[in-house]
């Protein structure tokens, strides 16, 4: 993923706990995609499995993740973590205020640089499941920002 200037100062700011949450809220957001198009676990399970080919990945203890993140309400992101995730990959305040329906002056509260590292946003997965995701992550990115030239 590409970042702007001003979004890559914004991430040098965000202490590495956010960053990781980030990573959390990312893996949340696509298995719960892949949950709502196919109402079971399945379809989750299956493109952890495709993911995984491509890297190092535990697929089981991935698949015990999202299984924890689907069934458990304190795994779900906040407001001010989805704020702060859509911020970072681009969406413009219109777009953040549009899908999350809020106003654009909460955003701004979120996305001032002063005020995000007071933000209380911690990773709520063991440090051995974080890596995991950390992992699955990276492939996914990659994968991502592929280009066919």
């Amino acid at each position: 993923m590409r970042y702007k200037k001003s979004q890559i100062k914004l991430l040098e700011l965000l202490p590495l706990e956010i960053l990781e949450r980030m990573s959390e809220i990312k893996f949340f957001r696509i298995c719960e995609k892949f949950f709502k198009v196919q109402g079971d676990l399945t379809a989750i399970f299956n493109f952890i499995e495709c993911v995984s080919v491509l890297g190092t990945i535990n697929i089981e203890a991935l698949k015990l993740i999202a299984q924890k993140m689907m069934f458990s309400s304190n795994m779900e992101p906040t407001k001010n973590e989805l704020i702060l995730l859509m911020g970072l990959e681009g969406l413009s305040t219109t777009e953040i205020a549009s899908v999350l329906h809020c106003s654009k002056r909460d955003i701004s509260a979120v996305m001032n640089q002063d005020e995000v590292s007071l933000l209380k946003i911690t990773p709520k997965c063991e440090p051995s499941e974080l890596k995991e995701i950390l992992r699955f992550m990276g492939v996914f990115e990659t994968l991502q920002n592929l280009k066919y030239r």
